[in-house]
């Protein structure tokens, strides 16, 4: 179960985004900044944008797909009287690759980037597609490790990676990853392409920090499917 503390950090996280986002439009339609209107959210915060606001922002995430569309319904009762908020969802490796082709083609479509790790992050750094976040209040509530020093990003959430079975088909499931090397499980085994999945790419720099690269040595023996992102392992 999540903690209150964790939960919070969401929340507030929610709330920086929105705040992020109102700041885009902002910039881009050229808001007069003077007349305002206030949004309160669910959590009791309130958020003052220019009553003047209007356009759409473009939010690339790896986010799955049903947690993007509580968001998308969420953005909508709050904020559907000043602006839409339209979305690419894809593996956090995939999104990385559609960002960089257009920056490559002249033309980034994406305004907010929102992905599984710091690896993704830092490539686009890297190639100077990241704007440093604008300073709302709300970033005063995350706490200092939860934020880059640098101000370019913070963390959203907690990704815990599990081995899922089918009860109606493993009646003795493994219980370690290590059990999933030994013969029994050959040809049973489903994973995502670490290229593609942000969540499985740390899973695999976890595994291999324990067991080192053997340990996929091993498991490739076990002649695994692999899949291209997380959701598709189900």
């Amino acid at each position: 179960m999540a903690s209150k503390t964790t939960l919070g950090i969401i929340a507030i996280l929610v709330i920086v985004i929105a705040v992020g986002v109102a700041y885009y439009l902002y910039e881009r339609t050229a808001g007069t900044g003077k007349a305002v209107a206030s949004v309160t959210m669910s959590t009791g915060e309130t958020i003052e944008v220019p009553a003047d606001l209007t356009g759409s922002v473009m939010m690339y995430t790896s986010i799955p797909q049903e947690i993007m569309d509580g968001w998308v319904k969420d953005w909508n009762t709050y904020f559907a009287n000043y602006s839409k908020l339209d979305y690419y969802r894809a593996g956090s490796g995939s999104v990385v690759a559609k960002i960089l082709a257009e920056q490559k083609a002249g033309s980034v479509k994406a305004d907010l980037v929102y992905l599984a790790g710091y690896f993704d992050f830092k490539t686009l750094m890297d190639n100077g597609l990241i704007a440093k976040l604008p300073t709302v209040p709300e970033m005063n509530s995350i706490p200092s490790q939860y934020k880059d020093p640098n101000g370019y990003y913070v963390m959203g959430r907690l990704l815990v990676m599990i081995i899922v079975y089918n009860p109606a088909l493993v009646s003795n499931p493994p219980k370690s990853w290590q059990e999933l090397l030994q013969p029994q499980w050959k040809d049973k085994i489903v994973i995502a392409n670490p290229m593609v999945s942000g969540s499985w790419q740390y899973s695999v720099l976890a595994l291999v920090s324990k067991y080192g690269w053997d340990y996929f040595k091993q498991l490739k023996a076990n002649n695994p499917l692999v899949v291209q992102d997380v959701p598709d392992v189900a």
